[in-house]
């Protein structure tokens, strides 16, 4: 009995760990000069841009000292550059799973009290037009974009045209909510994508070799 309640117990911890989301909190004002963010977990700071957070407090200051000469770095930089065409060379294969992955990430996105607010002016009448005009399509556009992959909730969109005024002004507030189940979800989507991948290639190998092996006889 005492194994079955410590059992439940760790299966709901683990379920509270996945599905409690990861926050991330952005206010970007030019007109303030204000450009925070801070991502949080539980109600506690992870990482933020005034440099505060529990990654802040874990992170070891490493010093790296380059003492290799110059015909160890090249040959280390062909060795890269074969490395990395082997690379690409797999992640090739792989690149059709990569729109289900996304999929399931997507799932896991809210996007909360989202403020936009552009001030856009030009010296010139037509010019500041055409600027107003091609901003609120950006805008416009990136949201629809946003809505059919994410939950959006938005709560301000004010574009504003400065006429007599060469301007170009950003101001974005919200918070992104993220599920690690979700993560975990299209990890293992992409993990069982992959090893179906190994095996299919494995079988045509296997019945090249056979084909060969006829020809052969």
């Amino acid at each position: 009995m005492l194994g079955w309640c410590i059992s439940l117990g760790l299966l709901a911890i683990l379920l509270l760990l996945l599905f409690t989301p990861l926050v991330l909190s952005v206010d970007y004002d030019d007109p303030n000069e204000r450009y925070d963010w801070k991502l949080s977990w539980f109600g506690i700071l992870l990482i933020s841009s005034e440099n505060k957070g529990l990654w802040y407090y874990l992170q070891k200051r490493k010093k790296f000292e380059d003492t290799e000469n110059i015909s160890k770095e090249k040959s280390k930089k062909a060795l890269r550059k074969g490395k990395l065409k082997l690379y690409w060379k797999k992640i090739s294969t792989y690149l059709p799973m990569i729109p289900k992955v996304l999929r399931l990430l997507w799932k896991g996105i809210t996007v909360r009290n989202l403020v936009i607010g552009v001030q856009i002016g030009r010296f010139d009448a037509k010019d500041c037009a055409a600027a107003y005009g091609a901003v609120n399509a950006l805008v416009y556009t990136s949201l629809g974009l946003l809505k059919s992959c994410m939950r959006l909730n938005l709560r301000q969109v004010c574009v504003q045209c400065v006429f007599g005024k060469d301007v170009f002004q950003w101001i974005i507030r919200g918070k992104v909510y993220f599920i690690p189940l979700a993560g975990v979800a299209a990890l293992l989507s992409l993990i069982w994508a992959m090893v179906m991948q190994s095996r299919k290639e494995q079988q045509e190998q296997e019945n090249q070799s056979a084909e060969n092996m006829q020809m052969v006889e």
